[in-house]
C-alpha cells in the first residue's frame, strides 16, 4: 500500500531560517503487508490509510533538526499502529532547501523492517 505525496509545511532543520520560516515538505509512505487469504478482510488485517495520514501529520508537527530523525519517528509510530506491516518505507523531501543555490529538494528515505 502506498500513500503518496503528502504535502505538509513544517519547521524542521538545523539552521535558524529553517526553524523560523519553515518549508514545504513531501512525505511518501510504502507498506509491505502480507495479507492472509480470508473470505472477508477486516480493516485490522490491513493498513488504514486515513489513520496512517493522521499519524504522519501528528509526528510531522514535532519539529526536529534532521529529516532522518523525522522519518524514523514516523516509521516507528506507523509500525506500532500497524503491526501487520512487514516493512515500512518513509521518505521526506524538503522542497527548495536553503543551500545558497537552486535545488529542487533534499530527500531522506528510511526503511523499517
Amino acid at each position: 500500500m502506498l500513500l503518496q505525496e503528502i504535502e505538509l509545511y513544517g519547521f524542521h532543520g538545523l539552521y535558524p531560517g529553517e526553524k523560523e520560516l519553515g518549508a514545504k515538505y513531501i512525505v511518501n509512505l510504502e507498506f509491505s503487508v502480507l495479507v492472509a487469504p480470508k473470505e472477508k478482510l477486516e480493516l485490522t488485517d490491513l493498513v488504514d490509510y486515513k489513520k496512517a495520514y493522521d499519524l504522519v501529520k501528528e509526528e510531522f508537527a514535532i519539529a526536529t533538526p534532521l529529516l532522518e530523525t523525522l522519518c524514523k519517528r514516523i516509521a516507528t509510530a506507523l509500525k506500532e499502529a500497524f503491526p501487520v506491516a512487514e516493512k515500512i518505507t518513509v521518505s521526506a523531501s524538503k522542497l527548495s532547501p536553503p543551500l545558497g543555490g537552486i535545488c529542487k529538494a533534499a530527500k531522506v528515505i528510511y526503511e523499517l523492517n
